[in-house]
Formats: structure tokens, C-alpha cells, sequence
């Protein structure tokens, strides 16, 4: 069934062009679940929790501040449990009617108006339970869980979302929290206006996830004929292979209301209940059901997710490839939200270790500087020292000449006068004398007025230089730490490109100059 196409349509249902579908399946006993897995594959799913297990703690440990790294956790617990069937698209599109029509009874409201503002997981409720459970449980702000007693909820769990085109921020947020764990997606269009702007923005959303997506055109029998109804399918099928890059999709077409209408005069009006959703033996006799073409669709999301067995209680081929696609649909959920949770580590990670690079790059070229800038100081420091050894080395030339010349015998009055102390001095110092008079023109002659106007001056060229390269890295840090900050690039391709040359001259002293 899933591979009929019209001529010319690739991947859209056979059923658009059938007109007929009085299709009775029947529930298989026991757990859609169970009955896919045998021993064989528990091994596998148990080494593929184990394995997802350990992606968890990898993310946990490298991207603990990822905010969907809940999914995951959520998607590895799902494992075990049934289907998840998320159903979207916008308000007018009739998604409650199709989950109504589904489950065989009016459990949503729907109209012409929103009326889903709120996200609903619907699970099944044995009504033969002695322990009674609450039909509605709000989990979260906007999150409510409703319990129903609806074969179809024995097999899976079906969200049913807000209109894509009236989503406000939470119910967006969680509608976006549910697709990544769904194990099937169903899309609801309107036939009268297939894929409307939001729901093209939605689909660029799931597209990212990798869902398996059916394509669900309801309200068909708003249109005239056959050629229009695979007008609109083919419509659908192209835009969904270029958007989702499929070669194959699903696209089914259905009429809700009808199929609605006839659950409902089968169940409720002759048998009081709700009619169990494949037990449609009743169904074949009402002209809407025929018109409604869901039996197909059930038929298709059944064998697709599970499969169905012959009346031998052997699978068929086609049923057991179907029912082999379902179980790979349920590995395969956790395994693209792992996937998809760490390539979006691997980008963050690559973003730091980029700017991890770029900081080590920074510290290098100012390390470079640095050296470049001790250099520049040292060799201008030796300079001014220089100044100062000169000065010294003069004085200490003035002093030998002094002492040789007050030595010589023809200056014996003023020898003697030095030795034994002046006669005028009243403390005996010499310093009144001829010769320290003398010494202190003739040798020290301002020595250490220069040498202290020396020292002063490498004091404050020092501080200067020390300080505008202090003040630099000030500000050059400061503009590092501001995001997207183009100064701080400039700055450090500047230090970088000059190979660690000083970004403020170095100031020269007057003795270097």
C-alpha cells in the first residue's frame, strides 16, 4: 500500500486514486512492542541504551548548560514504552477531528475556532480498571496528560499539539521538546490550503530531528474531483521531498469529519461504546466511512508502526517489513537525538576551542611583546647607566689630577695645611681649607647634582613606559571581555602582526637620544 503513487507523484499514497477503502484490521493481542522484539533484539536494544547511556554522561560532562539534554534522558526511557505519535499542523486543519476519528469517539473539541491552546499526551485507561485514574493531569504550565479508553492508546501515546500558526512561547517550546521524542510524526494539512507559511516554518524545524513524517491531507471531500484531490497530493509530495529531502514521502489523503461521522453511528449510536478503531467490520456499510478513505490511513500508520498478521497468525512479508520499519523507528528516535544533541556539542566545543585558540594566541603575542618591550628598556636603561658610570669616571679623573697636584713639594703651606687643620677653623675641619675648597670645585663640580637629576629622570622614563604598556593591556583585555568586540580583534591582529613590537612607543630618554 505505502509504495502505490499516482502517475508522475512519487511517494503519494494509492489511496487518493482508489475511492474505496473498506480495509477491517484487527489489534494483534498483546504489546505492539513486545510483539516486535524477541531475544535478538533485546540484546540490541540493551546495548543501545548502554551506549546512549554514556553519550548522556559524555554531554552531561562537556555541555552540562545544553538545555535539551532532557530529551535525551527522555528518549533512553522511551525505549520501553510505546509508540509516541506527535500530531501537528494549524488549528483549521482539522487535527482534533483526525485524533477523534481516530480513537473512535468525540474525546477533543473541535471547530472552527482554536480551541487546542494547551499540549495533551493522551494514554490509554482500562475502563474495566479497579483502580480508577484522573482523565486529565496537568504535568506542567501548558502540559496536561489525559487518559482514555481508546484501543488505539494501547499501542501508542498521540500528542496532540496547538496549531502551528497560533503557538505561543511555552506551548511552542514544548511542542519543540515532543517532536525530537516522537517516534512518528503526523502532519495535518488542510486540502483547501496545503502547506501554509507555518507550517513550512515547522517543517524546517522537524527536518533537523530526522523524523519519519506522514503527511496527512484531511478535508479532501471539500474538493470536487479525483484530479483535484491528486493535484493537492502531488502539491504536497514535492514540497515535502524538497524540504525534507525525501525521495518517497507519505502523503495520505482522508476526510476527518467523515470518518468521524461514521465511528460515531457505529459505536456510540448502535453499541453504546466506543468502537474499537480497527474493528471496522461495522464500518464497510456506511457510505461515509467508504467516502473518508481511513481505513487506508489506519491501515498504513498501523502496519507501519507494528505490522499485522495473516489469518494464519504468520506475518506477511510487506506486514513484517512494515512491522521491522517500526521497531527501527523506535531505536532509531534516541539515536537522532543523540546524534543531533552531540553535533550540536561538537559546534559549541569547536566555538571554544576557537576562542580557547585565539586566547593562547593573545597570551603569545604579548608574551612576544613583552620580551620586545624589556628589551627596548633594558638597552635604554643601559644607556642612562652609562651616563651615570661616565659621570663618576670623570669625577674619579678629577681627583686623581687633584691629588697629584696637592702633593707636590712646591705646594707644602697648603699640605701642611690640610693635614694638620686651618688655624682659622674653629671645629679643625679642612673643608674651609685651600685644599677641600679646592677639591670640591676642581672634582666633585655638581657630581651629585647630576647624578641625582640622572637618577630622577630614569625614575619617571620608567614609570612612563611601564605605565602606557600597563594601561594598553588594561583596555586591551577589557575590549577581549565584551562579546562580538571588533576592537579586540583589531588590537590583537595588531600585536600578532607585528610579531610582538610594542602597540604604545616605547618613550627614549634624553640619554639614549
Amino acid at each position: 500500500h505505502s509504495s502505490g503513487t499516482s502517475a508522475g507523484t512519487s511517494g503519494v499514497s494509492g489511496a487518493a486514486s482508489s475511492g474505496t477503502s473498506g480495509v477491517s484490521v484487527k489489534v494483534p493481542g498483546g504489546s505492539a512492542i513486545r510483539k516486535l522484539i524477541n531475544a535478538s533484539k533485546e540484546s540490541l536494544i540493551a546495548e543501545e541504551r548502554t551506549l546512549l547511556q554514556k553519550i548522556a554522561s559524555l554531554l552531561e560532562e562537556v555541555a552540562p548548560q545544553m538545555d535539551e539534554l532532557p530529551l535525551l534522558r527522555d528518549a533512553i526511557v522511551n525505549l520501553d514504552d510505546v509508540f509516541l505519535v506527535v500530531v501537528v499542523g494549524e488549528f483549521n486543519s482539522g487535527k482534533s477531528t483526525v485524533i477523534n476519528a481516530l480513537l473512535g469517539e468525540r474525546f477533543l473539541a473541535d471547530g472552527i475556532l482554536p480551541t487546542t491552546n494547551e499540549i495533551s499526551v493522551l494514554k490509554y485507561a482500562d475502563p474495566l480498571s479497579a483502580q480508577k485514574q484522573p482523565e486529565l493531569i496537568q504535568q506542567a504550565d501548558g502540559l496536561f496528560v489525559r487518559r482514555l479508553p481508546a484501543a488505539l492508546l494501547r499501542e501508542m501515546n498521540i500528542v496532540d499539539t496547538p496549531g502551528t500558526n497560533v503557538i505561543l512561547e511555552r506551548q511552542q517550546r514544548l511542542t519543540e521538546e515532543y517532536v525530537p521524542r516522537a517516534d512518528l510524526v503526523l502532519f495535518v494539512l488542510s486540502a483547501d490550503r496545503p502547506l501554509s507559511e507555518s507550517e513550512l516554518a515547522f517543517l524546517k524545524y522537524i527536518r533537523q530531528w530526522r523524523k519519519k513524517v506522514v503527511f496527512v491531507v484531511n478535508k479532501v471531500d471539500m474538493l470536487e474531483t479525483e484530479s483535484e484531490v491528486n493535484e493537492v497530493l502531488n502539491f504536497v509530495a514535492s514540497n515535502a521531498s524538497r524540504l525534507l529531502q525525501l525521495d518517497n514521502p507519505a502523503v495520505l489523503p482522508i476526510s476527518g469529519r467523515a470518518a468521524l461521522k461514521a465511528k460515531l453511528e457505529c459505536g456510540s449510536a448502535r453499541t453504546g461504546g466506543v468502537l474499537d478503531s480497527w474493528e471496522d467490520g461495522l464500518l464497510i456499510t456506511q457510505p461515509s466511512w467508504m467516502a473518508s478513505r481511513f481505513g487506508e490511513f489506519e491501515k498504513f500508520i498501523y502496519d507501519f508502526l507494528v505490522g499485522s498478521e495473516g489469518s494464519d497468525g504468520s506475518s506477511s512479508s510487506s506486514s513484517s517489513k512494515q512491522g521491522g520499519e517500526g521497531l527501527r523507528l523506535k531505536l532509531q528516535t534516541p539515536l537522532y537525538v543523540a546524534d543531533a544533541l552531540m553535533e550540536a556539542a561538537r559546534v559549541r566545543l569547536d566555538s571554544e576551542l576557537s576562542a580557547a585558540q585565539d586566547e593562547l594566541s593573545a597570551l603569545e603575542a604579548v608574551r612576544r611583546q613583552l620580551q620586545k618591550f624589556k628589551a627596548e628598556m633594558a638597552k635604554d636603561a643601559e644607556a642612562q647607566r652609562q651616563v651615570c658610570r661616565n659621570l663618576i669616571t670623570e669625577a674619579i679623573n678629577r681627583n686623581s689630577k687633584f691629588i697629584d697636584k696637592t702633593l707636590q713639594l712646591s705646594n707644602v703651606p697648603a699640605l701642611v695645611g690640610y693635614l694638620v687643620g686651618s688655624s682659622g677653623s674653629k671645629d679643625g675641619s679642612s673643608s674651609s681649607g685651600p685644599v677641600g675648597r679646592n677639591w670640591d670645585t676642581e672634582v666633585v663640580a655638581g657630581t651629585f647634582d647630576q647624578m641625582a637629576k640622572q637618577v630622577a629622570e630614569h625614575a619617571a622614563w620608567l614609570t612612563t613606559n611601564c605605565n602606557n604598556q600597563l594601561n594598553y593591556y588594561n583596555s586591551y583585555l577589557t575590549q577581549r571581555r565584551l562579546p562580538g568586540s571588533s576592537s579586540s580583534r583589531q588590537q590583537q591582529q595588531q600585536i600578532v602582526s607585528n610579531n610582538g613590537s610594542t602597540p604604545p612607543e616605547t618613550e627614549a630618554s634624553s640619554s639614549s637620544s
